[in-house]
């Protein structure tokens, strides 16, 4: 199965959430380096500097409130008293394969509702989606989430997703309430209920000893200080716990053990001058990885792990053997000039650096480089490069200590109207994705060990609405897997994608593409779940739109592509696939749209197949 096969095989689960079986709603709107008595005397007064800010917030925000009346009432008589607008769509689904293993359910439908209400200078977005679930991975839900907002005032009812802090509290889709004001040059933000929503595996499932359950996730994060548009200077403090009841059930083999943590991030930045500015992250974390462990006052730690500093109790009051303490920093100094920018970055992060507040971060590691970039003529020619040193094992503890020059460039080349041409570079980096994205515990952390990526076109011709071109695609990329929890851990992926390719547009909006690709790639599929396969490809594709009718209220598409395709050293065998899709236009703001997606392929004498027919209609007001 190559590259293409494999962007067909999770189109739907990446674009159709309603296919995946579960209930998704979205919403748009949605320095280890430091004085020991100062970090004793500041943490002492944690405490008493967040109830001084609460304290003060809410007068702030009582007294600004009123003069916002006292003060705009005739500006508000002159404002639209309401407005509605959004959008609302239906879809339904089906979807078969030749495998055991049916990946997703067999129909599918729902519905989603996306209203904006605008009155009297309020702007309160909304959003509903409800899809049936019939996956047996977990069980059905449903999100909705509202940010209204007036002027400085924000506020968050339901599921949104709310960025604190980097090292503390951020990327978390929180279902709960919040608050973020920032009047003038004072910020507050507050948020509290469940960070991260159970993982349910029934024990009927065919996912059950293959799926990692995890507890539902309780917290709260406070973020405050000083924000404007020239100086940040802000403090987040998260505290969070598993709760242990979210669970009714789950597989003994996974030993899972409830977890709490507490966090402190900072972000400070600081304009020092027209051409140079400095900025920081910085967090520290108090993680216990098993509730239930050891006392430490009563036991004896195996590790030779030292123990914690008497202070932590000051923040976390109930410290066993299973927690630990690390810190984390990100600090640049950057200068900035109309050509030319160039940042100086450190950045270190302590192992094992962990929160319940976000999902992942790349830790055990320091590095130093320098950025620099530029802009030249009249931005046909731009550029970004980081240059440094990386190394790991800061606590030399692990067998192994990696210290290594680190490069990334990308460049980018317009000489014309005509050419465009993107090359870039990397041997240091971090790939997290799902595989496959419906199953969510399912993650895949990889380490980029080395990428290069090449893109040009060069159009033949561009005359209005005829055009035509010639373009190269090729990437080269090899990554290590490092999450725990994923069986590939510590493995190698090496991967090579080409392709080669001829765009036509031509009257009356007919356009059209034919390639050749040359695929190369070490990977895994769900049906094959315990072996990596070296997959070797080539082939040919293609693709052709044309609007019909009167004004064009008919688009019809259609693509497809063979190739021969099977692991390295063996014969190939031939793999196909084709693509039917269709939109109709009812009216001006309401849509029809039909899909279907058909392919099929062989590995190791086993023939995979699927099918996939997508419907859908949306209106917008």
């Amino acid at each position: 199965m190559n590259n293409v096969e494999l962007r067909n095989y999770h189109f739907c689960t990446k674009y159709c959430p309603f296919i995946k079986g579960s209930r998704v709603f979205r919403f748009p709107f949605n320095f280890t380096s430091y004085s020991y008595t100062q970090n004793i005397l500041y943490i002492q007064h944690v405490d008493k500097v967040i109830g001084l800010n609460v304290y003060l917030t809410f007068f702030l925000l009582n007294l600004s409130i009123f003069n916002v009346f006292a003060q705009d009432i005739s500006k508000l008589k002159s404002e639209n008293k309401f407005e509605l607008s959004g959008a609302m769509s239906l879809f339904g689904s089906y979807y078969s394969t030749s495998d055991s293993i049916n990946l997703m359910a067999p129909y599918a439908y729902g519905f989603s509702v996306s209203p904006v209400v605008k009155s009297f200078g309020f702007t309160m977005p909304f959003n509903f989606t409800y899809a049936n679930n019939k996956s047996n991975l977990t069980y059905p839900f449903i999100r909705f989430g509202a940010a209204p907002s007036y002027k400085w005032l924000k506020v968050f009812l339901g599921n949104n997703t709310v960025n604190f802090s980097r090292f503390a509290f951020s990327g978390l889709n929180t279902f709960g309430i919040g608050i973020e004001i920032n009047p003038k040059w004072y910020y507050l933000g507050l948020i509290t209920g469940t960070v991260t929503r159970k993982i349910f595996i029934d024990s009927t499932s065919t996912g059950y000893d293959k799926a990692t359950p995890r507890f539902g996730t309780k917290g709260y994060a406070i973020k405050t200080g000083i924000k404007t548009r020239n100086t940040r200077l802000l403090i987040t403090y998260f505290s969070g716990k598993d709760d242990e009841t979210s669970l009714e059930y789950f597989n003994p083999k996974y030993n899972l053990k409830p977890r709490y943590n507490k966090a402190i991030g900072s972000e400070i930045f600081l304009r020092l001058g027209r051409h140079i500015s400095v900025l920081s992250y910085g967090g520290m974390s108090i993680y216990t990885r098993n509730k239930y462990a050891g006392n430490l006052d009563t036991l004896i730690r195996a590790s030779n792990d030292e123990d914690l500093p008497a202070w932590t109790k000051i923040i976390e009051k109930n410290p066993n053997a299973s927690t630990q303490l690390a810190f984390a920093f990100d600090n640049a100094l950057m200068l900035n000039f109309s050509t030319v920018d160039v940042a100086l970055r450190f950045k270190q992060i302590q192992p094992e650096y962990k929160s319940l507040g976000f999902r992942f971060e790349n830790s055990d590691l320091r590095q130093i480089a320098i950025e620099p970039a530029f802009r030249f003529w009249n931005n046909k020619l731009t550029g970004n490069f980081s240059i440094g040193l990386q190394k790991n094992n800061l606590s030399n503890k692990q067998a192994l200590q990696n210290s290594n020059r680190i490069y990334s460039a990308n460049i980018s080349i317009n000489p014309s109207e005509k050419l465009l041409i993107n090359l870039s570079f990397s041997n240091f980096g971090l790939i997290v994705k799902s595989s496959p994205s419906f199953i969510e515990d399912s993650i895949s952390v990889r380490n980029v060990n080395n990428n290069i990526n090449l893109n040009t076109q060069y159009y033949i011709s561009n005359n209005g609405d005829k055009s035509a071109s010639v373009g190269v695609n090729i990437n080269a990329q090899k990554t290590t897997e490092t999450y725990e929890n994923n069986p590939f851990n510590n493995s190698d992926f090496n991967s090579f994608y080409s392709n080669i390719f001829y765009n036509s547009t031509i009257s009356k909006g007919l356009a059209y593409s034919i390639g050749l690709n040359y695929n190369n790639s070490k990977t895994h599929f769900v049906q094959l779940p315990d072996k990596l396969y070296d997959i070797q490809s080539y082939g040919v594709f293609s693709n052709v739109s044309k609007p019909l009718l009167n004004k064009e209220k008919l688009t019809l598409g259609l693509g497809g592509f063979i190739n021969l395709s099977g692991v390295i050293n063996t014969d190939k065998k031939i793999a196909h696939g084709m693509n039917v899709n269709a939109t109709y236009k009812l009216t001006e703001k309401l849509n029809l749209n039909l899909s279907y997606n058909y392919t099929k392929s062989e590995v190791e004498n086993k023939s995979l197949s699927q099918q996939y027919f997508v419907t859908n209609t949306s209106v917008t007001f």
